[in-house]
């Protein structure tokens, strides 16, 4: 995964950056085929930051954002949302996939097939 973090209108010092890292990089243990992150953490004035996150699975990207008076609860917030999003899309993929074993298949199209022959 090859995450990138961004401050816009103040200077990151490295315990955040680590604190960012340790936070997005924890996401790969619900979805391991995260290809791209994208972190922006953006200061607004009046002790006021913007926190958005990119992450681009394979062909989805996923955007989560927020506003927090505290950056690390702004992280905290977005990482949590990006969690929930993330396994909404897992549920979403695993829940399209067809279920049936290979008997119950055999049986469903042996019916079919004799409706057919009876018609």
């Amino acid at each position: 995964m090859d995450l990138r973090i961004t401050a816009r209108h103040f200077v990151l010092d490295d315990e955040t950056k680590d604190y960012v890292e340790k936070q997005i990089t924890s996401l790969t243990k619900f979805i391991g085929r995260i290809i791209d992150a994208q972190i922006t953490l953006t200061y607004n004035g009046h002790h006021v930051y913007n926190v958005e996150l990119s992450v681009i699975l394979s062909g989805k990207t996923l955007i989560a954002k927020t506003e927090s008076h505290e950056l690390k609860l702004g992280i905290d917030i977005v990482s949590n949302k990006m969690e929930r999003l993330i396994k909404d899309h897992h549920d979403k993929l695993m829940g399209t996939k067809s279920h049936r074993n290979e008997e119950e298949k055999r049986i469903f199209f042996d019916e079919i097939s004799r409706n057919l022959n009876e018609e």
